[in-house]
């Protein structure tokens, strides 16, 4: 395994390294610099800030430094995270002192939760890779997610995991040692071990010779738990490819004004399964269901027996999506839009999702609302709307910092004029709430806000 040190603060931080180890003084050498590159695999990290030597670089998840030069010697190291409300700082981890080598690479990787962080260093010789045209590169996998041991697949995109050796199997926390191999057209592939379906796919990517190349693996993000998630960085920074492998998640909701209730399907169309099937009430939202991304069929019927509503969705990997069905039976405006959620959970926010499901508001012939989440105490001159000019159907994501009550108000678009609201909130970080604007049951006003809290 490479040589991997877990840093802990308020004892003696004991280096593993051959330049020798101790607490206090200058355990590194003098000589000429060493490099520092500091990482970030919090999957539920908001973005923080590493402190290195009084130089500051903002990492959020899945963000790296490139290789930072400093001198040989102890370097002070901290992170923190500011709240970009109110500009508090929280100490994530405590400043203390890394000892740095002369031509030695000292990755510091965060990761862990962000109410739990943990502190990985990997050390590596800074040195030349292969010489002109050797057509090889070093790469170096790090496995950060939970769970049971990967195989670890990096080849020619075309070749077979299962007809070949991975280049390493890694139990969770554990780092490869430091690998020589060929540069060129790659795909990384990941394996449960002893297993043959594949849990990530990075698809092709190039690797340029006498380069480095770290692999990160770390727990999905989006709604396919059996997936993983990667990135790579080099000495420059970093690279992200997305799963091809991972699945989407579908759910429903009603907010068919004049309907008690209305049937939601979503099929399959190749194999004609029922992946998911809803009677919902009128502001009914049902859970999520995993699904494998590609086209459905979304049929909507109406417990009256009105005419069916049918569309086809493309499905994309790795993403939440709410299928609303809106309007009215009455003018057969019956309408069906997936909205899509790119959501990661942070521990310092709320995501929240807002869709409009109002045909027309206080204009007549016009949809667009506003959709504003105020501080207490704040009024609707205080701040833009953190959704502006939302049409029919249309939905967008916000980010709110979970630090304290918030007001949402929807306004006729550029108005100001309120048509549901205030009604009171208390965002709980790591969490997303679903927020639509409807129409009273029935039709008509007063309009209301529906909220949906997903944990």
């Amino acid at each position: 395994m490479g040589l991997i040190r877990r840093l802990s603060f308020g004892i003696c931080l004991v280096v593993l390294s051959a330049a020798g180890s101790g607490c206090g003084g200058s355990s590194g050498g003098s000589d000429g610099p060493g490099y520092v590159q500091i990482v970030n695999v919090i999957v539920d990290s908001p973005s923080l800030q590493a402190d290195v030597e009084d130089s500051l670089f903002n990492l959020n998840f899945r963000q790296g430094t490139g290789l930072v030069e400093v001198v040989s010697g102890n370097n002070t190291v901290e992170v923190i995270y500011i709240d970009p409300d109110n500009g508090d700082e929280t100490t994530v981890v405590e400043e203390f002192e890394l000892a740095v080598f002369e031509s030695t690479i000292h990755t510091l990787v965060l990761h862990g939760t962000y109410d739990a962080p943990q502190l990985l260093s990997l050390d590596k010789p800074f040195s030349d890779i292969g010489e002109e045209d050797s057509e090889i590169y070093e790469a170096q996998v790090v496995n950060l997610s939970t769970g049971g041991a990967l195989e670890v697949y990096i080849s020619e995109p075309n070749l077979d995991p299962g007809n070949n050796v991975p280049v390493a199997t890694l139990v969770s926390g554990a780092a490869s040692d430091v690998l020589t191999l060929d540069a060129g057209d790659l795909r990384l592939r990941l394996l449960a071990e002893g297993e043959t379906q594949v849990i990530y796919d990075s698809g092709e990517f190039e690797i340029e010779e006498n380069t480095r190349r770290t692999f990160y693996i770390h727990d999905p993000v989006g709604p396919d738990p059996a997936s993983r998630g990667s990135f790579q960085t080099t000495d420059s920074g970093l690279l992200t490819f997305p799963n091809e492998v991972a699945r989407a998640a579908v759910r429903t909701a009603n907010m068919v004004v004049d309907e008690a209730s209305v049937n939601i399907s979503v099929v399959d169309p190749g194999q004609g399964d029922t992946l998911r099937a809803d009677d919902l009430p009128f502001t009914g939202v049902s859970g999520y269901t995993t699904v494998d991304p590609a086209f459905v069929n979304i049929s909507a019927q109406p417990v009256s027996g009105a005419a069916d509503v049918n569309t086809t969705l493309s499905l994309n990997e790795d993403t939440f999506y709410t299928v609303v069905v809106a309007g009215a039976v009455v003018d057969d405006s019956v309408s069906v839009r997936a909205l899509p959620l790119a959501r990661r959970l942070v521990a310092t926010s709320a995501v929240v999702q807002f869709v409009n499901t109002l045909q027309e508001t206080d204009i007549d012939d016009f949809d667009q609302v506003d959709f504003y989440v105020l501080p207490q105490g704040d009024e609707l001159d205080d701040g833009p709307p953190l959704a502006a000019d939302m049409g029919f159907l249309e939905g967008e994501e916000v980010l709110v910092e979970a630090n304290g009550e918030y007001d949402l108000v929807v306004t006729t678009a550029e108005t100001q004029s309120i048509l549901a609201g205030p009604v009171r909130v208390t965002p709980v970080g790591g969490t997303a709430m679903l927020v639509l604007i409807t129409p009273a049951a029935g039709g008509g006003t007063p309009y209301q806000l529906v909220t949906h809290n997903d944990g």
